[in-house]
């Protein structure tokens, strides 16, 4: 999925902010592994003054939930207000930035609207701090030694921890030492200042940062990550003297609820990793007091540092205009249940310390009893300080809490933790590793006791990998349901309920006794927030993409050109492919039966948009190309081809056409007559720009085209088309887009039209930069709704990473004109490894080291290239840059030097990549999905919970699942430095989207963006495959696998020309009623926004329906038939079909 800071205007119209301008700073303070055990909120034991004093002056929230009871997850959805399940995320490692490359960070978003961010310590969780993007700049850290939150001071513990670390790698391998069994001593307390200790350093450095931005004239965001109370317990002996603990009260629930699913709990693999704890059965009553006052004097230690912190707010006179916030990411056991740790589903890991100040605090000294939740904190921020609130976010905003603690809150709160039992340390599932140590007998306890639970539906696989709890705490209750998160809508493995106002402490699973009650808050839990599920079901469909036995594609990148374009070419019933190599050439490849041969080249050089269609009607399919105009100097007509059986003739250009920088060319029978007109745009020569370049040529019934008008004009680059009725008269209408508006061309008498855009979309007209607009039904209702994609122009330069994997990508614009200079200074690793060289226009060549050595590669220029470099190979620069092209040099101290002067725009791939520059700022953009009202759109994104923005080159439109409601499959440009993931819609039956995980579409190619996709049948199994191109990438086929079932039934029905013979199929209408419900689809409809494919196998999935009540094909030119309809799960045919 994808993001971006698209708003909603609530903070900033009638709310507005707590404060007049200038807008306040915001003291962002992270506490790690802290539970709400604090004097404030009610903790007598504990010994916790300062933050004591800000919750007497600010608003404590008495229940705040995390999302994620573990360190990683948790801050990621607080810190990007999405759920766990929108970040994909279910263990510690995942990255965000690799799931949701494109969400907007809060931190992000501050940075956005001016302010400085800065940060020190663990925010975000380490490795996942997301510097480029988030944050302006990182405090430097103070004193000596990094940031190791597990550093011992006393020598004997640090003997332990080398001593072990050996012990492990020896007895278990190097991998022991990622599942923890190289740790310490459980706690440590050394006889030394607060500032030997990492979190006191933390706090010299947010304390230097704040003198530093005492006279900034931007406002700051400055986050403040504490280490403790995590394990290890480290602190200054002086923490641990404040308790003696012999004193402290122990927890009275040491052992599980009762009724409480073994799935629920775990055997405190994190702690029992350590020394001075046993590493299996029951801790015994000292050593848990000790590990309670270990864990207490840490909370004083922390609340020690933010006391210094906030007091030297105060002094440098700050404090008036800053907003205060203090977290802590998740609960945390203290025994209870038996159980020393994180990670679970019950009160006492979910439940989180929040305190907020604001400067006008009303009532101060209140708490709050309103249920909110971490992804609350993010809008709650942005409202607080006047800035506007993105859509995408999954929280909402708590303003009316801090101005009224008795305002009520959520009807309830969320949270989720897969497998305790199983995945407790780190939320990974168990790694083999694991089982071979001295844990493997604990596991193979748990395991056996799963397996007497469950039965025949325990399933290791399910088990450790896709069972997720998901947790709902409302007002009186707290309900667990344990579900495949592969189909989170099947039927729970296991439920819990607890009733906090019987039993506050949970200790008694319930659900056995009350059966409606399950049932009733099951159907709440289901019914939950956007972004809880993960949204995967039964039935959905999975893909795989095909092998290179059924389509053999080329194993190399090249640059793209629209859409793959499906036609029955050789009118042997079967749909051909003709795959666009742009600048290269255009390849051919037949269907043969659900498996295609190999290419043929069509047409060669640099070629736009295709049609397909029978335009002089000889019962042959004809192929229209559409040149481009080669910058501007060479302008051309559009090409002809003609194709009996594989015999491709022709090439010839018309002769009597405006010459243009052609884009997009579409057979339509624009005038009724049964002849294919044609609808041509262009990029404007110099003498177009007022009259612009698009036009609209009559078939003259002889082979041939006259010009009949030029259609309205548009504004820059709105040279993209699309053909579709949006009146529903049963005559083809038109828009172009692309620039900052769409157009809308509405069908008139003969070949007359009319410019009805404001009619049609009113304000929506305004709508820029959209790259693709899908043709969709999605209500069913009989009328073509609109899906928009949208992205950037590529005219600048662009920079991208991979940090995780060590990648940088680069795209450097040029326009043939003159030479663009460029330069990356880049640390890496080994070897210089380059991936994926690629120019519009492959002239340049590369040059290596000082004396600026030509490289020679034994491939065409015209894909992308791959070269690896030594140091000695590449040393040094050149003096001057004598010739166009690009250099590579080696620098000295693991310095590389990529630059050089590109007349073509120029792209590439570095790998290894420890430091690079900053990356390029990406603007994005909403998706849209607008909704036909009787011939005029309304804008219904949000209400179908379609919540993407980004950048998308484009969609296309299926019923991917045969459930009798249209989906989506979208193309994210993507970081070219990553993978490609892309996304399927899943329509819920008309009411809203979904997104479906794991479907199994993704590309690695690297150095490409998202390119063009399309949908067709190929092998004729009745499950819609998807072809889609990479832009500098590869192209894709990916076969549908899901299972047929009673509930998926569909028909395919075969459209040739009309019975009369006086029209083609292509824009031909199939109408199915039934079921209540109206299908209809259309002959080459396609989201391409320069060719018209002629796919005339029409696929219409039908869900349970068994009966079709009428079905009717109508054809350009008003003749109509009725067909008959009998079995579903059968291909029907209509019309008159040429032999092949």
């Amino acid at each position: 999925m994808k993001f971006v800071s698209s708003v909603s205007l609530s903070a900033v119209l009638g709310v507005a902010s707590l404060f007049a301008a200038p807008r306040p700073n915001v003291l962002f303070i992270a506490v790690d592994d802290l539970r709400p055990e604090l004097g404030c909120y009610g903790v007598e034991a504990v010994h916790s003054p300062h933050l004591d004093r800000l919750a007497a002056e600010g608003r404590l929230f008495e229940r705040a939930y995390c999302q994620y009871a573990i360190c990683g997850p948790s801050r990621a959805s607080l810190l990007t207000g999405l759920r766990p399940s929108t970040l994909k995320i279910d263990e510690i490692d995942t990255y965000f930035r690799n799931t949701v490359p494109d969400c907007v960070t809060l931190p992000q978003h501050f940075r956005q609207h001016g302010y400085e961010t800065l940060y020190i310590g663990k925010v975000f969780h380490p490795g996942q701090t997301d510097d480029a993007n988030s944050w302006s700049r990182r405090v430097d850290l103070p004193g000596k030694g990094g940031y190791n939150a597990g550093a011992y001071m006393l020598p004997e513990s640090r003997a332990i921890v080398k001593r072990r670390r050996e012990e492990a790698v020896a007895r278990y391998g190097p991998e022991s030492l990622r599942e923890g069994l190289g740790n310490g001593p459980a706690w440590e307390a050394a006889d030394l200042p607060d500032s030997r200790y990492l979190d006191g350093r933390v706090a010299d450095g947010a304390i230097n940062a704040l003198r530093e931005l005492k006279d900034s004239d931007r406002p700051f965001f400055l986050g403040v990550g504490f280490h403790k109370p995590h394990l290890p317990f480290v602190a200054p002996k002086k923490y641990f003297d404040l308790y003696d603990p012999e004193k402290l009260p122990l927890t009275d629930v040491r052992t599980p609820p009762v009724g409480a699913p073994t799935i629920a709990l775990h055997k405190s693999f994190e702690l029992r990793s350590r020394t001075l704890v046993p590493t299996s059965g029951p801790i015994d009553e000292p050593t848990s007091r000790e590990l309670l006052r270990a864990y207490y004097a840490c909370i004083s230690f922390i609340d020690a540092q933010i006391g210094r912190v906030i007091a030297e707010l105060e002094r440098l006179g700050l404090r008036d205009n800053t907003i205060i916030v203090v977290w802590g990411d998740h609960g945390w056991h203290l025994g209870e249940y038996g159980i020393w740790g994180k990670a679970t589903n019950f009160e006492v890991a979910t439940r989180v310390p929040l305190i907020v100040w604001t400067p006008d605090m009303a009532q101060p000294g209140r708490s709050t009893r309103a249920l909110v939740e971490f992804v609350d904190l993010y809008p709650t921020l942005c409202e607080l300080a006047g800035l506007p609130v993105p859509a995408a976010l999954e929280g909402s905003s708590f303003v009316a809490q801090l101005r009224d603690p008795a305002a009520p809150g959520k009807p309830a709160a969320f949270s989720q933790f897969p497998s305790p039992a199983l995945r407790e340390w780190a939320a990974r599932p168990l790694s083999e590793a694991m089982r071979q140590t001295y844990f493997g007998p604990i596991i193979e306890e748990i395991e056996a006791r799963l397996k007497a639970e469950h039965g025949e539906r325990y399933d290791p696989e399910l088990f450790n990998r896709y069972l997720m709890g998901y947790s709902m705490r409302t007002d009186r209750y707290r309900f667990t349901a344990w579900l495949d998160d592969r189909d989170p809508f099947a039927p729970p493995l296991a439920v819990e309920l607890y009733d906090h106002r019987d039993d506050p402490r949970e200790t008694r699973n319930i659900a056995s006794a009350h059966p409606e009650l399950v049932a009733d808050l099951l159907a709440q839990l289901r019914n939950g927030p956007r972004g809880l599920f993960r949204e995967a079901r039964e039935g959905a469909p999975v893909f795989r993409e095909a092998a290179g036995d059924v389509l053999p594609l080329e194993d190399r990148s090249r640059r793209k050109w629209d859409n793959a374009f499906v036609a029955d070419l050789d009118r042997d019933g079967r749909q051909d492919l003709v795959l666009t190599e742009h600048g290269l050439e255009a390849r051919v490849y037949w269907n043969e039966g659900g498996r295609f041969s190999a290419p043929e080249v069509l047409i060669r050089g640099d070629t736009h948009g295709l049609a397909a269609g029978d335009y002089d009607r000889d019962g042959l399919m004809d192929v229209i190309v559409y040149p481009g105009g080669g910058g501007g100097k060479k302008p051309r007509n559009p090409v002809a081809f003609h194709v009996s059986h594989h015999a491709i003739e022709g090439g010839e250009a018309f002769a009597d056409f405006i010459r243009t920088r052609g884009r997009a060319v579409k057979l339509v029978d624009w005038d009724g007559d049964g002849w294919l007109d044609l609808v041509a745009t262009g990029f404007p020569m110099p003498s177009q720009k007022e009259s612009g370049a698009n036009f609209l040529y009559r078939n003259t019934g002889d082979g041939n085209f006259a010009f009949a008008a030029n259609l309205p004009p548009t504004p820059f680059m709105g040279f993209r088309a699309q053909v579709t009725d949006f009146n529903s008269d049963g005559r083809p209408d038109l828009l172009l887009y692309g620039g900052n508006r769409i157009v809308a061309v509405e069908n008139g008498p003969g070949m007359s039209f009319r410019n009805v855009t404001e009619e049609v979309f009113g304000p929506l007209a305004k709508t820029d930069h959209v790259t693709s607009i899908t043709e969709i039904d999605y209500d069913n209702d009989g009328d073509f709704d609109l899906f928009l994609t949208r992205a950037d122009y590529h005219f600048d330069e662009e920079t991208a990473a991979d940090d995780e994997h060590g990648r940088f990508a680069y795209y450097v614009f040029a326009s043939f004109t003159r030479d663009v200079p460029y330069q990356y200074d880049l640390k890496i690793k080994g070897d210089f490894q380059l991936e994926n060289l690629q120019t519009s226009y492959p002239t340049h060549d590369v040059f290596v080291g000082a004396d600026a050595r030509k490289i020679e590669f034994d491939v065409d220029r015209h894909g992308g290239k791959t070269l690896r470099l030594t140091a000695k190979e590449a040393a040094g620069w050149p003096a001057v840059l004598e010739q166009s092209g690009h250099y590579i040099g080696y620098l000295g101290d693991g310095m590389w030097r990529l630059g050089g002067k590109t007349r073509s725009s120029t792209s590439g791939v570095v790998l290894n990549v420890e430091a690079h520059p900053p990356v390029s700022p990406k603007k994005n953009f909403r998706v849209m999905l607008l909704e036909n009202r009787g011939g005029v759109f309304a804008d219904v994104t949000d209400r179908l919970g379609i919540v993407l923005a980004g950048r998308f080159a484009s969609a296309a439109a299926g019923d991917f699942d045969n459930d009798g409601w249209c989906d989506l499959f979208l193309v994210p440009e993507g970081n070219p430095a990553r993978e490609h993931e892309q996304l399927l819609l899943h329509n819920r039956q008309g009411e809203r989207f979904a997104t479906i995980e794991r479907s199994g579409i993704v590309s690695g190619e690297l150095g490409a963006l998202g390119g063009g996709a399309e949908v067709l049948d190929y092998d004729e199994d009745g499950r819609l495959d998807i072809i889609y191109g990479n832009e500098r990438g590869r192209w894709h086929l990916y076969h549908n696998e899901m299972p047929l079932s009673e509930a998926q039934n569909y028909i395919v029905v075969k459209v040739g020309g009309s019975p009369s013979g006086q029209a083609t199929e292509l824009g031909a209408v199939l109408t199915i009623e039934a079921g209540g419900r109206v299908y209809r689809r259309v002959v080459g409809a396609s989201s391409a926004a320069f060719s018209q494919p002629a796919n005339n196998h029409l696929h219409v999935g039908l869900g349970r329906i068994t009966k079709v009540d009428r079905a009717t094909v109508r054809w350009s030119n008003g003749e109509q038939i009725d067909l008959e309809i009998g079995e579903v799960n059968r291909r029907y045919s209509a019309g008159s079909h040429p032999k092949p």
